[in-house]
């Protein structure tokens, strides 16, 4: 058996309102070619999270690759982590609003034909932690889920590659930061990748068997890169899996039952992939969504506070969700994107709840709020 074991988590996620040319595009260079492989494959290949707001979007235009997705997860070529339907930042999110994101991504799944999880896993957006998640997780039934290793690895002075932290009831796997970036660059090839990977982490792990978590975004290969999945994604999975490779690429699940025997309660702290190390000692947690120094985050999060105290309502419930879509603050998080006209897809949304289902003085604040943000520079709604 390799003493160098990997666990490749692909998160597949495009928000509710992906313009549906660009979400076929997206499909022909990347989904559809790498999900046409997997049913060409009897053994597993990686982990895979699918958010419900791609698969309702694939369910009307491309339903041949929600059958794939489908036959990947019955046939165990794929391990499937559940997820927050909209993908929402869940630190931010309130426990009420991260109960009612994991159910409407486990109903859709369901209405599907599609397994919720076949692990346990939870994937968080963006790898956004903090401790405010881990009951929820927990409660929702969840067992582990993915963060990033990088503000753990400066206050722990390295990540763990023998065991899996533990917070309450939920095991946290850190995700490499740099190996996931190595990934997502898109600058390597499977046989470069290979030869830094595999000269790298044995010396880490100082000739003990150990683990590394490798997670990057599932468009990677094809839509951002093209070429990168015949270059690095195909060979790396049928190269690892092949009988005395120095490699063994493994589902999650199987890592757990693996490390997780010695693990123990160890502060995870909070943090994004995207989170560096002037952020945090400046409180700044999730920068690219949430910065007490972003005028544009302030300004929607001041109008989505007032929408989303309707999240229990069913008259607003689904709306609310998608309005704490993770991407409309990324758009104006200048690190490095600025990109107004997609954050207003959240903050019409935001506005639509409010005239729809909320109170006279609701719609004051939130008439007065989506004056306030379209008035900022650069906005033109």
């Amino acid at each position: 058996m390799a003493s160098l074991k990997t666990g490749l988590l692909l998160h597949f996620y495009q928000p509710w309102w992906q313009f549906p040319d660009v979400l076929d595009r997206i499909v022909d260079e990347c989904y559809r070619p790498i999900f046409r492989w997997l049913a060409r494959r009897k053994r597993f290949s990686f982990s895979a999270n699918v958010t419900w707001s791609l698969l309702e979007q694939l369910s009307e235009r491309h339903e041949d690759v929600v059958a794939l997705i489908g036959d990947a997860a019955a046939r165990g070529t794929v391990e499937l982590f559940g997820t927050a339907a909209h993908h929402p930042i869940m630190p931010l999110c309130t426990p009420d609003e991260m109960h009612r994101q994991i159910v409407r991504d486990r109903k859709g799944k369901l209405s599907l034909g599609l397994p919720p999880s076949t692990c346990g896993g939870f994937y968080l957006p963006e790898y956004a932690w903090s401790d405010a998640v881990a009951g929820p997780l927990a409660d929702a039934g969840c067992s582990f889920t993915v963060a990033d290793d990088a503000m753990f690895a400066a206050q722990h002075s390295g990540a763990p590659f023998d065991t899996v932290p533990m917070v309450g009831r939920l095991a946290v796997f850190l995700r490499s930061r740099s190996w996931g970036n190595a990934l997502s660059q898109g600058r390597w090839d499977f046989d470069r990748f290979n030869a830094e990977f595999s000269a790298a982490v044995p010396r880490w792990f100082g000739g003990r068997t150990g683990y590394v978590a490798l997670a990057t975004d599932a468009e990677t290969f094809g839509h951002h890169h093209k070429g990168l999945f015949e270059r690095l994604l195909k060979p790396m999975v049928e190269q690892w899996e092949r009988d005395g490779s120095h490699v063994e690429l493994l589902p999650f699940h199987e890592l757990l039952r693996t490390f997780g025997p010695g693990s123990r309660e160890t502060t995870v702290p909070p943090g994004s992939w995207s989170t560096e190390a002037y952020d945090f000692v400046a409180g700044d947690h999730f920068p690219l969504w949430d910065s007490p120094a972003n005028i544009y985050h302030r300004a929607l999060w001041k109008l989505v506070d007032v929408a989303r105290s309707h999240g229990g309502d069913p008259a607003a419930a689904e709306d609310v969700l998608k309005a704490l879509s993770s991407c409309c603050w990324w758009q104006v998080s200048g690190r490095p994107c600025f990109n107004p006209p997609l954050m207003m897809f959240g903050a019409r949304k935001a506005l639509e709840i409010i005239e729809r289902v909320g109170s006279d003085d609701e719609r004051r604040a939130g008439r007065e709020a989506y004056a306030a943000l379209v008035r900022l520079p650069g906005i033109n709604a």
